[in-house]
């Protein structure tokens, strides 16, 4: 088997990769369940309902949104205390799970006092913003870009295991003519 065999086989397999990636970019039309958190991570202290993104509601005295790339809450305009404990804030599960979260970002639009990135986490799925022990005045939000992963494209597994294969082929075929060669045939 000749080298100039292998490299086109290599080609074939490794370029399969690279042009058939979609890259999802909102959860637009999505199914999210919204929920309260409180006292810690993991308890549902007020299950808010679920909506379709772009959506939001209002628990207490402040106001959520989500649209296909950012989470928004709003203080209302008498203002909110969030009150101490481990956990106090709202977590953000998309329920559809298309695409996966890869990123959260603090948004420049984001003038709540305190408010800072390490409020917030996140899952493929879900978005945690903890606001713990923080006092936020009338009106301020706190605004949530997200980031969302590539995905491979079928086209591009199609490529992906055509390439694999044609150096299986390859590889076979040239085992087969070495035997020959051997055998004298």
């Amino acid at each position: 088997m000749s080298s100039k065999t292998i490299a086109a086989g290599l080609v074939l397999a490794v370029g399969a990769l690279i042009p058939g990636v979609a890259t999802a970019s909102s959860l637009a039309g999505d199914t999210i369940q919204a929920d309260y958190i409180y006292p810690t991570a993991g308890n549902v202290y007020n299950n808010l309902g679920t909506f379709t993104a772009p959506g939001g509601g209002h628990i207490y005295v402040e106001s959520y949104s989500v649209t296909g790339s950012q989470i928004t809450v709003t203080a209302d305009p008498s203002g909110v205390y969030w009150l101490s404990a481990s956990d106090n804030g709202l977590e953000f599960i998309d329920l559809s799970r298309n695409p996966d979260i890869s990123g959260v970002t603090l948004d420049a639009a984001t003038n709540a006092v305190g408010v800072t990135i390490s409020d917030a986490s996140f899952t493929s799925n879900s978005v945690n913003l903890n606001f713990e022990n923080q006092t936020w005045g009338g009106n301020q939000v706190a605004v949530f870009d997200l980031q969302f992963g590539a995905t491979p494209l079928p086209s591009t597994w199609t490529m992906l295991v055509a390439g694999f294969l044609g150096l299986g082929f390859l590889a076979y075929r040239g085992t087969k003519k070495g035997a020959a060669a051997i055998a004298g045939v």
